[in-house]
């Protein structure tokens, strides 16, 4: 629970739509390498990153990122993988390789 009965801020973009820039994009086995529009300074995003990074090449919502990561991490207990996908986008977000609509 958040503190002081504060909404998860995450709540509100739910059933926005999200893709990824149109960023200079290198792929490694696991891993991605994309430039920072701002400065052009490269973004390296770990594997779980990595798998977001790909499902974002067309419009899709959060939900559906959620649905493809329980298919790809069914291990992972679900709080996680929430968590694991809040700090993703909120990380791409912050480094503006997302845009929403």
């Amino acid at each position: 629970m958040r503190p002081g009965g504060q909404p998860n801020p995450d709540a509100v973009n739910v059933t926005a739509e999200i893709r990824r820039r149109p960023v200079p994009t290198r792929y490694m086995i696991e891993k991605v390498i994309v430039a920072r529009p701002g400065d052009g300074a490269p973004v390296v995003l770990a594997s779980t990153a990595a798998f977001v990074w790909r499902l974002l090449e067309s419009w899709t919502t959060p939900e559906a990122i959620d649905l493809r990561m329980t298919d790809a991490f069914p291990e992972v207990r679900h709080d996680e993988r929430l968590d694991a996908r809040s700090e993703i986008l909120r990380t791409l977000g912050d480094d503006d390789l997302v845009e929403r609509r």
